[in-house]
């Protein structure tokens, strides 16, 4: 009972939507979360087309985007949606994520010590500001770009792994099929060839979606979660005490001009006809002035929105986008590296990028072994031919020879030269031995002439 249960409850999570999601925040704390469509949509601020982009069952290109919110990253097995406090994770039960999923956490860690850290210097240098000192604290960068780097990092690693892999795999078999030309090592270097091209593209599209931030940088400032999520909140608190301070001040005109018309009319003997008056003149006022509160209060959660938005966006245009940009930029020189096809440079870069340069030359081995194989298999084949035209020729031959013995085997009694027996078969055996020797002479002449031709 408990596993047709437990089968009926996945069942309805693939029915509903709803999947499993590895959730890390900036503490380095992990949850398991299970939760559906919909449920994410409201938690990132993300639509339906953009987690169609982490949809296992499809297939989409390496993809980084930046949205209000939040931050989509597809690379290779990496399907994660980053905010500004918290990183979701799908497929965290992978053998290929869970490698990923402990380094991811020993960063996170380690920018929250130094976050702490940072802070207590700042206190620190707080108080030693005032006795003169000036020096500021180091920076560090936002949590979303710890994230962003450490995926960047996993998917580069992931197809260097695969590129090793790949080349231990290909020079043995390479060197085998050179020295030995057969079926089985001609299918074996043809499916090497086959993943190398598919890595390839794999690689060739995640340096385009990486061009694609560096040529813009618009996308690259959609990327400071953190920065926007500190303006909404900085804006958020001075728009409310705005308000506040407006409808204390409002309520307060409104008291003040109550009592400056009860003194009035109490001036005036019609005190008891007045105050009767004022009761619900005072309701209406303060009725007024909380219908005000409450339009100017929603009002402000859409101008907070929309100022957010303009001040990142003129923020991004006068101070640039360094800290993204200097990570994108860092990896993108690095898989650039896996379509250069200078061999003399592998000396030069650096060692992480030795094994992409590698494909490189592994890709121009395995062009080098095919060119080398067809040139053995075309002198395999013009020999052969050579081999053809001798045969075809000695029959050709042969085969006159046995017209011209058949002939003078006949048994012709009217013809005198069978008729002489004296050696027996003496004209009978000549002519055999002057036709072997003749169908030899031509034989010779034959081949001479295909070597005068060029075709021996």
């Amino acid at each position: 009972m408990a596993g047709i249960s437990g089968g009926g409850d996945h069942l309805r999570k693939k029915a509903t939507g709803v999947r499993t999601w590895l959730q890390l925040d900036s503490t380095g704390e992990s949850n398991i979360v299970e939760a559906g469509k919909h449920g994410v949509m409201r938690r990132t601020g993300l639509s339906g087309l953009d987690l169609r982009i982490l949809d296992p069952f499809l297939s989409y290109p390496a993809t980084l985007i930046g949205r209000e919110r939040a931050i989509i990253v597809h690379l290779e097995h990496i399907k994660a949606i980053v905010t500004a406090h918290e990183v979701l994770l799908l497929n965290s039960r992978e053998p290929s994520v869970a490698p990923f999923v402990e380094e991811l956490r020993h960063r996170i860690m380690q920018h929250h010590q130094a976050t702490e850290a940072l802070s207590r210097e700042e206190e620190s240098l707080l108080t030693r500001g005032q006795n003169g000192d000036n020096t500021g604290p180091p920076l560090l960068l936002p949590f979303e770009f710890v994230v962003l780097e450490a995926c960047l990092d996993a998917a580069c690693g992931y197809l260097d792994e695969e590129a090793t892999a790949l080349e231990e795999e290909a020079y043995p078999a390479l060197d085998e099929v050179t020295s030995k030309i057969n079926t089985l090592n001609l299918e074996r270097v043809h499916r090497i060839k086959n993943r190398l091209a598919q890595l390839f593209q794999r690689v060739q599209k995640l340096r385009d979606e990486l061009e694609r931030l560096l040529n813009n940088d618009e996308y690259m400032a959609k990327m400071y979660l953190t920065n926007k999520d500190a303006v909404e909140r900085r804006l958020r608190n001075s728009s409310l005490s705005s308000i506040k301070h407006e409808i204390v001040q409002r309520v307060l005109d409104e008291r003040h001009g109550m009592v400056s018309g009860e003194t009035l009319a109490q001036d005036r003997g019609n005190s008891s006809r007045f105050s009767v008056d004022f009761h619900p003149a005072e309701q209406h006022h303060q009725k007024r002035a909380i219908r005000t509160a409450s339009s100017l209060s929603r009002g402000s959660q859409f101008a907070i929105h929309t100022s957010s938005r303009r001040y990142m966006i003129g923020k991004s245009k006068h101070l640039g986008v360094k800290d993204v940009e200097i990570i994108v930029e860092a990896y993108f020189v690095r898989v650039d590296a896996t379509l250069s096809g200078l061999s003399t440079a592998l000396k030069s870069l650096p060692r992480n990028t030795q094994g992409f340069l590698g494909l490189s030359v592994l890709g121009e081995y395995v062009d080098d072994t095919e060119d080398y194989i067809n040139i053995m298999l075309d002198d395999t084949q013009n020999r052969m031919m050579q081999k053809a035209v001798l045969f075809m020729t000695a029959g050709v031959v042969l085969m006159a020879f046995t017209t011209v013995t058949g002939v003078f085997s006949m048994n012709i009694h009217d013809f005198s030269l069978f008729q002489k027996n004296d050696p027996p078969n003496y004209y009978f055996i000549l002519f055999c031995g002057g036709g072997t020797a003749c169908s030899i002479v031509l034989y010779l002449i034959a081949i001479s002439w295909y070597k005068h031709l060029g075709l021996m």
